[in-house]
């Protein structure tokens, strides 16, 4: 795969004379979040409070600086074992999980829901004119008590 890029756009990378030179142990670090993991340790000996609130979430999964690398370098392994698992039905991410499995059939869309069986049916909405989108503004406008200047007028 041929992905246009500027090497020295990359943490590591600089240039000496004419050559672009990169530093490996440097992409290797920032790939396993190594500079957050010195922020953490940082933050933790400046401001214990800030590092608390900052980080609450790694604190509870029980991540620490000296721990985060590891986690990133498992991630990485895992992901290059088995590229195409799936997720499993009662994980959300980022730490969290559901209590029962997501309904294939429930996305973001619009449902109407019918009072007698209680059940779904996704209802597309479509596109509106100009026309009829100046008609609803107008009546939003008039219902809070704003008239519009003239009636002659079709637009806003």
């Amino acid at each position: 795969m041929n992905i246009p890029h500027n090497s020295r756009r990359f943490p590591g990378s600089g240039k000496d004379g004419k050559e672009i030179k990169s530093d490996p142990e440097v992409h290797k670090k920032y790939i396993t979040a190594g500079h957050v993991a010195d922020y953490m340790k940082a933050l933790e000996s400046d401001d214990p409070e800030a590092y608390k609130t900052q980080f609450s979430r790694f604190i509870k999964a029980g991540v620490t600086h000296k721990t985060i690398s590891k986690m990133y370098t498992d991630a990485h392994t895992t992901i290059r074992k088995e590229p195409f698992k799936k997720r499993d039905a009662l994980e959300r991410g980022r730490f969290k999980t559901r209590k029962a499995p997501k309904d294939p059939k429930d996305t973001f869309a619009n449902y109407l829901v019918d009072p007698a069986t209680k059940k779904k049916t996704q209802v597309k909405q479509r596109p509106i004119s100009a026309k009829q989108r100046h008609f609803r503004i107008r009546q939003k406008l008039q219902a809070v008590g704003l008239a519009l200047i003239t009636e002659k007028k079709n637009t806003l």
